[in-house]
C-alpha cells in the first residue's frame, strides 16, 4: 500500500516538475527568440545549464515519481531500468556543476583578464560547453563498470561536489579581490561584470543548498551502524526532493537578478519577441573597436572612460567573431 507521505512527496514533485518545464523552457526561448544582446558567453552556459535542468523536468523527476509512489523502495533496484535512472540522474547532475565551473571561470576570466575576455571568440566556448556534455558522459558511465557502489559515491562527491565548490570558492575570492582594487576607478564595465558574477554566485549558493543534504544523507548510511535503520526512509526522499527543485530555481534568479532575462521573459508572456534594435546598432559600433596592446589599451581606456559603455555581456557571439586579432603576448 502507497503511504500518504509518498503521495505528498509524487503530488510535491509533480508541481515541481511543472515549475522546471515552464521555468527553463522560458529561459531557453528567451535567449534564442531575444535579440542580441542575449548573445553573450555568459548565456551560452547558463542556456546549457537550462537544458540538463530541462532533462530532469522530462526524464528523471517524472521517474522518480514512480519510485515514490512504490510501496518498498529497495525493491526499484531490482528493476533493469534502475541503473539507466541513476546513470541519467548522475549525468544531469555532473552536467549542472560542470556548467556552474564554466560560468565561476568565464566570470573570473571576465574581471581579471577583460581584454582576454573582449577578444574571446566562439570557439573555446563551444568546446567548453561540449566537454560538460562529454565529462558528464564520462562520469556516468563509470557506474557501469562494475566499481563498488561505495567508492563510487565517494568518486560522485569528489568530483561533482567537494573539488568543485573548492574551486568556485577560489575563483571568487579572486574575483572580489579584483573588483576590489578596481572600485575606485568607478569603472562601469566592471560593476556590469561583477554584478553578473553575483548573480551567478546566487545560483551557485543554491545548487550547494540542495545538493548538501543529499550527499550528507548518503554519507550518514554509508557509514552508520544499526542506529542508522532508526532514520526513516522518506528523508531520503524530502533530500531527493529538494535536490530536484534545485533545476526550477535558476529562472527565478534571473527574472530577479537579470534586466535582460526579465525583459525578454515579459515579452515573450505577452507573446512578443524582444527586438532591441538600439542596442545592437550600438553595439555593432562599438565592435570596430579593437586593441593593439591589451594591457596597456584596457587600462588607458578604462580611464579616460571610452570603455564606459562597452560592456562585455551585451557583445554578440556573432560580432565578436569578427573583431581583428590582437597581440596577446602582453597579457
Amino acid at each position: 500500500m502507497i503511504s500518504p507521505l509518498n503521495i505528498a512527496i509524487a503530488v510535491l514533485l509533480g508541481i515541481i516538475i511543472i515549475c522546471i518545464l515552464a521555468g527553463n523552457s522560458l529561459v531557453i526561448c528567451a535567449f534564442a527568440l531575444g535579440s542580441r544582446r542575449m548573445k553573450t558567453y555568459t548565456n551560452y552556459f547558463i542556456v546549457n545549464l537550462a537544458v540538463s535542468d530541462l532533462l530532469v523536468g522530462i526524464l528523471s523527476g517524472p521517474y522518480w515519481i514512480y519510485i515514490a509512489t512504490l510501496p518498498r523502495h529497495e525493491s526499484t533496484r531490482e528493476f533493469p531500468e534502475y541503473k539507466a535512472f541513476q546513470a541519467l540522474d548522475i549525468l544531469l547532475g555532473s552536467i549542472s556543476i560542470l556548467n556552474l565551473v564554466s560560468l565561476t571561470i568565464e566570470r573570473l576570466i571576465a574581471v581579471k583578464w577583460p581584454a582576454y575576455h573582449f577578444n574571446l571568440t566562439w570557439k573555446p566556448v563551444a568546446m567548453v560547453l561540449g566537454l560538460t556534455w562529454l565529462l558528464g558522459i564520462i562520469i556516468a558511465s563509470l557506474g557501469f563498470v562494475g566499481i563498488e557502489q561505495e567508492y563510487y559515491f565517494y568518486f560522485l562527491f569528489s568530483i561533482d561536489f567537494a573539488f568543485p565548490t573548492l574551486l568556485v570558492c577560489s575563483c571568487y575570492l579572486v574575483i572580489f579581490r579584483v573588483a576590489k582594487e578596481s572600485s575606485t576607478l568607478a569603472n562601469k564595465r566592471v560593476k556590469k561584470d561583477m554584478k553578473i558574477a553575483r548573480m551567478i554566485l546566487i545560483i551557485i549558493g543554491l545548487f550547494l543548498l540542495c545538493w548538501l543534504p543529499f550527499f550528507t544523507i548518503n554519507i550518514i548510511y554509508y557509514h552508520c551502524s544499526n542506529w542508522c535503520e532508526k532514520l526513516p526512509t522518506s528523508l531520503l526522499d524530502v533530500f531527493k526532493l529538494l535536490h530536484y527543485s534545485n533545476s526550477m530555481m535558476n529562472f527565478f534568479v534571473y527574472a530577479v537578478r537579470s534586466p535582460d532575462f526579465r525583459r525578454s521573459f515579459t515579452a515573450l508572456i505577452q507573446w512578443k519577441i524582444p527586438r532591441f534594435r538600439s542596442d545592437t546598432l550600438t553595439s555593432m559600433r562599438l565592435r570596430q573597436r579593437t586593441f593593439s596592446n591589451p594591457s596597456n589599451s584596457y587600462e588607458n581606456h578604462r580611464s579616460n572612460g571610452n570603455l564606459a559603455n562597452n560592456e562585455t555581456l551585451n557583445t554578440p557571439l556573432p560580432q565578436r567573431a569578427h573583431t581583428e586579432s590582437v597581440n596577446l603576448t602582453a597579457v
